[in-house]
Formats: structure tokens, sequence, C-alpha cells
């Protein structure tokens, strides 16, 4: 038992969260959307920025200390 909120956590066996009448309760497509396009924008980001860090080190092969390091 929680002495703040008077409740079990671990004894829940209600769902914790709303379903309105006569919907199911499993998710729509909508909802199956956000993992897709949050996954699909994490993998863009992360393929950009390694293809940004490879063309920045093999562009400024031939230059060296601060003038490498600015570009």
């Amino acid at each position: 038992m929680s002495p703040f909120l008077s409740i079990d956590p671990l004894a829940s066996t209600e769902p914790e969260f709303i379903i309105p009448e006569g919907q199911s309760r499993q998710r729509g497509r909508f909802e199956f959307a956000f993992g897709t396009i949050g996954s699909s924008v994490l993998v863009g980001a992360a393929f950009g920025g390694v293809t940004g860090l490879y063309r920045g080190i093999r562009d400024t092969q031939g230059q060296v200390g601060k003038v490498r390091r600015v570009q």
C-alpha cells in the first residue's frame, strides 16, 4: 500500500485507461501510426547524421588543424 495515495499499485486489475462505451479494447490504425511515424523520423535523423559526418570527414581530407575543424 502506498501511504500517500491509499492505493496498492501492484494489485490493480482494472485497465489504466478509459474506454468509451461501445468501443473495443484494441488500438486503432491511427494510434499505431504514431509509432511508425516516430521510428521513421528517428531512422531518418540517424541516417542523415551519419551521412553528414561521413561527407564532412571525406571533404576535409586535405586540410589540417583549425581549418579542418571549422569546416
